[in-house]
């Protein structure tokens, strides 16, 4: 017993750990001290710089696809901006559109005196009807005639009188604009109101050059 109570002091010494760390020994006579340890410590977890070497290259391709996309969504809105404000431009403001072409023949067949006599006082213009009601579509169409590029034109005049449709034939010339090659206004029993007709002298052109080869 005196030398358990001596051994104590020592073992309790020589096995002191810290806080952090818990233990336990058991001491018997004649059997050597058997010291059990408990830690309380996460183990560190190695990284393997193989793997992480492996894991960037995916990332990065990963990455370079998102912002190529992106890319590809910016250019491809900003395309249809450019391509929406050059629609309407030349809708709107070009001289060789359809609504150009509209626009000063109509104010040629409203200005018009016969026009005028033969549908009555106020006039107004509209073009083709669409699904939803709107009168604003312009009939048209392009095509070529004799090597010349030609647009046809079509719409309505409405009076309080008559009704009539008007036929617009413009033609390039060559400084490229268009310029008329027959403007006809026609009203049901009452007859085709002439504003321009230089289709026959084209005819007559031709034939003439034709005789002088």
């Amino acid at each position: 017993m005196s030398l358990r109570k001596a051994l104590n002091p020592i073992l309790r010494t020589r096995y002191l750990i810290t806080p952090t760390t818990s233990y336990c020994f058991t001491n018997a006579p004649n059997i050597k001290h058997n010291v059990i340890w408990y830690s309380t410590e996460k183990p560190i977890v190695k990284s393997n710089p193989n793997e992480i070497d492996k894991k960037k290259p995916k990332d990065e391709v990963k990455e370079n696809l998102i912002t190529a996309w992106y890319t590809v969504v910016v250019i491809g809105g900003i395309g249809l901006t450019v391509w929406i404000f050059y629609s309407l431009y030349w809708g709107l403001f070009s001289r060789k559109s359809p609504y150009s072409v509209y626009s000063e023949a109509r104010e040629r067949c409203l200005e018009h005196p016969q026009v005028q006599d033969a549908l009555g006082m106020p006039i107004k213009a509209f073009g083709e009807s669409s699904r939803r009601g709107h009168r604003r579509h312009v009939s048209h169409m392009n095509y070529i005639k004799n090597g010349v590029s030609h647009m046809k034109v079509l719409f309505y005049l409405q009076g309080t009188r008559r009704r009539a449709t008007v036929e617009v034939d413009v033609k390039e010339n060559k400084s490229g604009d268009y310029e008329y090659a027959s403007l006809y206004v026609k009203v049901p029993r009452y007859g085709i109101i002439v504003i321009e007709d230089n289709q026959n002298r084209d005819i007559q052109k031709i034939e003439h050059d034709v005789v002088r080869i």
